[in-house]
C-alpha cells in the first residue's frame, strides 16, 4: 500500500487523530517525570542486589529517557528552549554522556541529503548483529562529531556534560572506595 493509498483508506480516515495537540502542564510534568520512577526502581533493585530485575529496570529507564530527550531535541514537550536544554543537561547526567552531542547529530540526521555526515543513520543498512556491535563506536562517534563540527559553545556544553556524567558514575558506583548506595 502506498502512502497516498493510506490516506484514502476508509479505516485510516475513521481514526480520530490526536497528533500535535496542545499539552496541559500536568501532561508536561508527567512526561518529564516518566523516567524518574524507572531510575529509582533500578537503583533500589541494585542496592538490594536484585541483579535479575535491575538491568531490566535500567533498560526501561533508558527507553523512557530516550522518549523524553527525543522530545526535547525537537522542543516538543511544550517548554521554552532553555528548559529543553535543562532537560538535556539533567538527562545527560543520569544517562551518562552528552545529550547535546546526540541532539546535534540527531538534528543533522533530519537534514537532507543523508550520507557520510549522517552519523545517526550509519547503522541503518547493517545487519542486526553488526548494528549491535557498532553500539560503542556509535556512541564515541556521536560525541567526536559534535566536538569536531559543533560550535565553541556546543563543545563547552558537551565537555561539561561529560564531566558531570563522570561524576554521576563515580557517585553511583562509589569510585572513592566507599559504598554510596
Amino acid at each position: 500500500m502506498s502512502q497516498e493509498d493510506i490516506f484514502r483508506d476508509p479505516r485510516t480516515r475513521s481514526v480520530a487523530w490526536r497528533d500535535l495537540v496542545p499539552v496541559r502542564h500536568a501532561g508536561i510534568v508527567a512526561e518529564l517525570l516518566l523516567p524518574a520512577g524507572w531510575l529509582a526502581a533500578s537503583l533500589v533493585a541494585a542496592e538490594f542486589r536484585w541483579y535479575v530485575p535491575a538491568p531490566g529496570l535500567s533498560f526501561v529507564f533508558f527507553l523512557a529517557g530516550l522518549r523524553v530527550v527525543h522530545n526535547a531535541f525537537h522542543c516538543a514537550p511544550g517548554l521554552p528552549r532553555w528548559a529543553n536544554d535543562g532537560v538535556l543537561w539533567v538527562m545527560s547526567v543520569v544517562m551518562p554522556g552528552s545529550l547535546h552531542a546526540v541532539r546535534f547529530n540527531h538534528l543533522r540526521h533530519h537534514r537532507p541529503p543523508p550520507g557520510e555526515e549522517d552519523v545517526e543513520g550509519r547503522s541503518a543498512e547493517m545487519v542486526w548483529w553488526r548494528a549491535l556491535l557498532f553500539g560503542p563506536e556509535f556512541t564515541r562517534l556521536l560525541h567526536a562529531t559534535a566536538l569536531r563540527k559543533g560550535t565553541a559553545e556546543l563543545r563547552a556544553v558537551v565537555a561539561g556534560e561529560l564531566i558531570l556524567s563522570a561524576a554521576w558514575i563515580a557517585f553511583v558506583f562509589g569510585v572513592s572506595g566507599s559504598r554510596v548506595l
